[in-house]
């Protein structure tokens, strides 16, 4: 069986790691390339623009402040990364055990705040 995860890397897309070095060696190194993979071009396009939505939950001028989106966007893509996981594991098989490592998304509880003033916004310390 091959043990791989599903994760997101900031600028490179859907991040797929095999776990043991033998199937690292077998499917051209990590992070694994999704040509390489036996899936649909559908899928391959699919996971390549899953990766590009999850860009814009960054705020790339300023990646320490909340990110932009909104609950509504957050729970769409949810609901999109679970449908693309259960597609790659479909499409690959029963030889294939994908791990979701990367979790949900929710929105960012100083986004209000930051929009307020983003010039003037600072994280507050956690509450004990």
């Amino acid at each position: 069986m091959f043990e791989m995860t599903f994760d997101f890397e900031w600028s490179a897309g859907v991040f797929l790691w095999m776990y043991s070095p033998e199937d690292e060696a077998r499917w051209g190194g990590n992070p694994v390339d999704l040509r390489a993979l036996p899936i649909s071009e559908g899928l391959r396009e699919d996971l390549r623009r899953l990766g590009q939505w999850h860009d814009t939950a960054l705020n790339w001028d300023d990646p320490m402040a909340p990110s932009p989106w909104r609950q509504a966007e957050c729970n769409r893509f949810n609901r999109a990364v679970t449908e693309a996981v259960q597609r790659l594991r479909d499409e690959l098989g029963p030889d294939w055990d994908v791990v979701r490592y990367f979790g949900t998304v929710d929105e960012d509880p100083d986004l209000d705040r930051y929009l307020a003033d983003p010039r003037g916004f600072a994280r507050r310390a956690p509450s004990p």
